[in-house]
């Protein structure tokens, strides 16, 4: 059996997608599918994470603020600097990751600060296993995070505010779970943070990046980034079914006895 020329795959054969097998005359060129699966990941966290209008009434946002099992540590301003992190991060580092791709696949793409960056040179860029389930764990994410969003409507905001008008809401997804939102967005920013920096066969594995201080500095705070983002969210999530007790009362204890898990069904 002739060996596979580079940057190709047999689809769907061994653990990383990439070795030879009897559907060589169906082999795919990985790059394509690299390049495509970077970029739908980027899409995919900034169309959910941009903040929604109108901000909530500060009488929505002093109601509970006084209790000390219900006060919320994130300002608007914070919450706001935590977004702009985000967004910017994501797009740009997302971009990153495509162009640098681009410039191993293509030498004639031009990409002249790369080799001031890459050391050593990009090696062979290939599907792997775990890019491909990671940036299944974000287009999931996206779908549970989107459905969580329209299921509130308006009622969705990153602080937290009990609307004048609040509802409860226990349908759609929140008929699963009782936080869909920040199930969505640790599937997403997990999947994210792995396709971008753990996954081998993309440009940042194979380049060599965790061995180099720009890929160690940059590499951890991204990384440190979302495990802030989760700490935060789960803390988030155990004052948000206190505000919802305490205002919704019997309506909130049929729902939580309907609805036990907070995240994902079976785990927590």
């Amino acid at each position: 059996m002739s060996k596979l020329s580079l940057n190709t795959v047999a689809p769907f054969v061994g653990p990383d997608f990439k070795h030879p097998s009897t559907y060589e005359s169906k082999m795919i060129d990985a790059s394509v599918f690299i390049v495509a699966m970077m970029t739908a990941n980027t899409l995919c966290v900034d169309s959910t994470s941009r903040r929604p209008k109108p901000v909530p009434l500060k009488s929505e946002l002093k109601k509970y603020k006084a209790r000390k099992e219900t006060a919320d540590a994130w300002s608007v301003s914070f919450l706001t600097v935590v977004q702009f992190v985000l967004l910017t991060i994501n797009l740009g580092f997302g971009g990153f990751l495509v162009w640098a791709s681009l410039s191993s696949l293509y030498p004639t793409f031009p990409a002249p600060f790369l080799q001031s960056v890459a050391t050593p040179k990009p090696g062979q860029l290939y599907l792997s296993t775990t890019f491909v389930v990671a940036s299944l764990c974000v287009y999931a994410g996206t779908i549970i995070r989107s459905l969580a969003m329209h299921a509130l409507g308006r009622l969705f905001v990153p602080e937290l505010a009990i609307k004048n008008d609040h509802k409860l809401i226990t349908t759609g997804a929140y008929a699963i779970v009782r936080h869909p939102a920040y199930a969505g967005f640790d599937l997403q920013f997990g999947g994210l943070i792995v396709s971008e920096l753990f996954s081998p066969g993309t440009w940042w594995w194979e380049s060599g990046m965790w061995h180099s201080w720009q890929g160690m500095a940059f590499g951890g705070f991204w990384t440190g980034y979302w495990i802030f983002m989760f700490v935060s969210g789960m803390v988030r999530v155990a004052k948000e079914d206190a505000v919802m007790k305490i205002e919704f009362m019997e309506q909130w204890e049929r729902w939580h006895k309907a609805t036990p898990y907070a995240l994902f069904p079976g785990i927590f």
